[in-house]
């Protein structure tokens, strides 16, 4: 196990992704059979603990170790170990990995030299976000036959470059253009550009936000200013933490947001499997609680080893260190597993797991028995039939140009609908003076 643990930055990140992989650990006794064989197969985990000026070093101590594998826990450094172990020539399973040009530009290099890729990651690469997401919300505008015309899309992104919230937006309007949706601008718009009550919040029927946790809480504040809030809303990370829905309250209703993995997610094992990782709920129930995806990540690499291993034959006890990695490398290229993660089944070429689908969670109104609504609404992971439209509202609060301009027309109005007092007064003395002059 291969984590920073020594890194301040991200010791705490880290070490939780490592309880993951002890938790599998545990669940399996640290035991799996081999093949057909039944042949008990002992797992043996030595951690390696490194941060940004010492991973030479942690890398250095792998490549003397004789390790047949080596699981990196890192979202953040899985770049360098995932270099390293191609260099190395040692297989690697990676806890927390979605980036794609990272596994492409691996697999560009294993192909230049005619080598297979030696890791595998058990993320779906994150560009996969946006069109589930999507799809959901066009058809729920379908089944309300709202309109003929195409859906409008506003594209939102952080305001902090970065190669997540940049890929994210790209894959988000090319989905947004293969599902024939018209992209407000046909541009990227900014968090400060939801502040307007007449802005991309009101033209939009579908916001799709690609933020990092600030900038999705700002965007949250800048929409209730708005007054405008479109019926289809997706942000990235801020709705993922915690205390979003205790922050936001009833504004959170219909806001849904995209992961790898939920702890509300229905995915079941197939096959056999441990008990307590029989599926997600008995995982999280095995974890005492809710766990962090990055945990779930590393749980779910152990289960990819333990399926790989019992694809192997009885060849593989009596095979050398170098021969034995390569079968392992064979069995890992094969998997094809549900788990309580989700499907594992890893890319031929690049080797992320692209048989997972990314998870999308929505909160939604929290209903009693009794039918009262709580004020905080609760998450659900959704799927086309579960995804639900806000219900349409207009703008609580005109800006004060537009109230003094609604006030002038109605009274303008009511004017143009009533006599003036000069042809009520003349109209009276009309009507007086012929009663005078009646016989």
């Amino acid at each position: 196990m291969l984590c920073p643990l020594d890194d301040k930055l991200y010791e705490k990140n880290a070490a939780d992704a490592a309880e993951g992989w002890d938790l599998w650990l545990k669940a399996t006794n640290g035991t799996v059979k081999l093949g057909k064989t039944g042949a008990d197969v002992k797992i043996e985990t030595t951690t390696v603990s490194y941060k940004k000026n010492s991973f030479l070093a942690a890398a250095q101590k792998v490549s003397t170790g004789n390790y047949h594998l080596v699981v990196g826990c890192s979202t953040h450094y899985y770049k360098e170990v995932l270099a390293a172990m191609q260099a190395l020539k040692v297989p690697n399973l990676q806890c927390n990995a979605g980036n794609p040009d990272i596994w492409w530009g691996i697999s560009q290099v294993a192909e230049k030299a005619q080598e297979p890729v030696y890791g595998f990651g058990l993320h779906a690469p994150f560009t996969s976000y946006p069109q589930p997401f999507f799809e959901m919300a066009k058809s729920a505008y379908e089944s309300e036959k709202l309109s003929d015309r195409p859906l409008k899309v506003a594209l939102v992104r952080g305001s902090t470059p970065n190669q997540f919230t940049d890929h994210l937006c790209d894959a988000a309007m090319k989905a947004a253009h293969d599902l024939k949706m018209t992209v407000v601008g046909d541009r990227f718009h900014s968090v400060k550009d939801a502040r307007d009550s007449h802005g991309i919040t009101a033209e939009a029927d579908v916001l799709y936000a690609c933020t990092l946790l600030n900038d999705g809480e700002m965007l949250m504040h800048n929409i209730e200013k708005s007054g405008t809030t479109p019926r289809a809303l997706s942000i990235t990370v801020a709705p993922s933490k915690p205390h979003f829905a205790a922050v936001f309250g009833e504004q959170a209703d219909y806001v849904s947001y995209p992961a790898q993995w939920h702890h509300l997610s229905n995915f079941e094992c197939s096959g056999e499997c441990p008990p307590d990782l029989a599926s997600a709920k008995d995982f999280v129930n095995f974890n005492g609680g809710v766990p962090s995806y990055d945990r779930a990540s590393c749980t779910a690499a152990g289960v990819a080893l333990e399926a790989a291993v019992s694809a192997l034959g009885v060849d593989f006890l009596t095979a050398s260190l170098e021969d034995q990695r390569t079968l392992l490398l064979g069995a890992l290229s094969g998997v094809d597993k549900e788990s309580f993660f989700g499907r594992i089944k890893f890319d031929k070429e690049t080797h992320m797991n692209t048989g997972h689908k990314a998870v999308i969670t929505q909160y939604q109104p929290h209903i009693k028995d009794d039918g009262s609504v709580l004020v905080e609404p609760h998450p659900v992971v959704v799927d086309v039939d579960s995804f639900k439209l806000a219900p349409a509202k207009k703008a609580e609060k005109n800006s004060e140009q537009d109230e003094i301009a609604a006030t002038e027309k109605k009274e303008k109005a009511e004017r143009s609908r009533a006599p003036s007092s000069q042809t009520v007064l003349a109209v009276a003395a009309s009507v007086y003076a012929f009663s005078i002059c009646s016989p």
